[in-house]
């Protein structure tokens, strides 16, 4: 059964990177930059894109940004959302 917060997320990824191609396939291995593209103004709207996607009232911390690869964001996007956030 897919992970529900895993599948949004690279939606939103997904979305952010290749605007508007949300069935592009990514791997946690993905480096967002070199792979995917996305530079620091992109990561920012990446992360405004997250908050709107999970209704967090509270804006995402810096460091879900800073991250290297689609794993590494995938787990401190979670990691900051919480465990009832992740799955709202």
């Amino acid at each position: 059964m897919p992970d529900p917060f895993r599948t949004r997320a690279l939606r939103v990824l997904a979305e952010e990177a290749w605007a508007g191609v949300p069935d592009l396939a990514v791997i946690d291995d993905d480096r967002l930059e070199d792979d995917l593209g996305l530079d620091s103004l992109d990561r920012i709207d990446l992360l405004m894109a997250c908050e709107e996607e999970f209704a967090t009232r509270a804006p995402l911390p810096g460091a879900v940004i800073a991250a290297e690869t689609v794993g590494e964001f995938l787990a401190l996007l979670e990691a900051a959302l919480g465990k009832e956030g992740a799955d709202a």
